[in-house]
């Protein structure tokens, strides 16, 4: 029995490893230049002990000119 876990769990650490080395390469071939920049900041709103309600804001920056 411990045979056949030990078998599934390389065949699925294989397909894992070849989905993270292609994920891995995609990038290096997509050439995306419409993105400038971004920001990301937050802030508390309230906390009444047990929970805190924070405000999330982002700003991005684009480009329209993709020629």
């Amino acid at each position: 029995m411990s045979n056949i876990k030990g078998k599934i769990n390389k065949l699925i650490f294989g397909i894992a490893s070849v989905g993270l080395v292609l994920l891995l390469l995609l990038p290096a071939s997509l050439y995306a230049n419409h993105f400038r920049y971004g920001t990301m900041s937050w802030k508390p709103l309230s906390d009444n002990g047990t929970h805190i309600t924070i405000k999330l804001q982002m700003e991005n920056g684009w480009t329209a000119n993709h020629g």
